[in-house]
């Protein structure tokens, strides 16, 4: 199970971002998309671990987790990771001018006694592509791109999550908590 340490915003917050979403379902691309509630700020990927060992990571995140600041963040756009056909990832862009989530990042990776991704970008999943044409995938990032106006997320928790087989099952991008710590206001 691939496993990861994430921020998850409020229900405002994912109200906001499943209206993005919405329109970016409308061209009809073949993906699995996040529902509403499945929205997370990926800090840190993990990896895959066997679900024993992921349990046993809340441990490890527990004073980071338990202390995390990170309260809100500005989403400006829509982006993709690029695949060999099709983006492997469309996601909400957040900006982090102030390095605010990259040291976070580094903290979690330190946490875990593990290394840091130097390509780290915080960034929010709102799609998984599995299929489609290059060419559609394009237009609608380049139709969609572009927000207009950047909105404010509020963060509630920190969370471990893990992409089980029951996410799977589900037909969408989810993931399932493995322990989560509310974020003081």
């Amino acid at each position: 199970m691939r496993h990861i340490v994430a921020l998850i915003p409020d229900a405002e917050s994912c109200a906001q971002l499943y209206a993005l979403s919405e329109r970016l379902q409308a061209w009809d691309l073949p993906a699995l998309w996040a529902g509403a509630a499945d929205y997370a700020l990926m800090v840190y990927d993990i990896g895959q671990l066997s679900a024993e060992d992921g349990a046993l990571l809340r441990w490890s995140l527990d004073d980071w987790a338990g202390s995390c600041q990170l309260r809100s963040a500005s989403c400006t756009g829509i982006g993709a990771f690029a695949g060999s056909v099709y983006p492997r990832t469309v996601y909400a862009a957040v900006d982090d001018a102030h390095g605010q989530f990259a040291h976070a990042h580094t903290d979690v990776a330190d946490a875990l006694a593990a290394s840091p991704d130097a390509h780290y970008r915080p960034q929010l999943r709102l799609a998984a592509p599995n299929g489609g044409a290059p060419d559609q995938w394009q237009a609608m990032l380049a139709a969609c791109g572009q927000l207009g106006q950047a909105f404010t997320l509020h963060f509630e928790a920190v969370a471990l999550l893990a992409r089980t087989p029951a996410a799977y099952q589900r037909g969408k991008f989810a993931y399932d908590s493995i322990a989560e710590w509310p974020i003081d206001r």
